[in-house]
């Protein structure tokens, strides 16, 4: 069975590998697609995007921040 914990970890460390390397189409890929992932927990995932979050502040420009906040977008609607 999947660890909640151990999960979140793996998923924040993700995007924070992607943050810290300026890539942000990086970024927003790995956001759906860890977020698609079926048998992922749901708390897992929430966590990952809670950290995403703190990251629209600190996109370089409104067209990055943007994509940013429609892919957070695209993944919590209708959760």
């Amino acid at each position: 069975g999947a660890d909640m914990i151990s999960t979140s970890r793996v998923l924040v460390a993700i995007v924070e590998i992607c943050f810290e390397a300026k890539n942000w189409s990086a970024l927003n890929e790995h956001i759906v697609l860890l977020s698609k992932r079926r048998s992922q927990l749901k708390q897992a995932v929430t966590k990952m995007v809670q950290e995403c979050c703190t990251y629209i502040d600190k996109t370089p420009d409104r067209e990055t921040m943007i994509k940013l906040i429609e892919t957070l977008r695209t993944v919590t609607e209708g959760k």
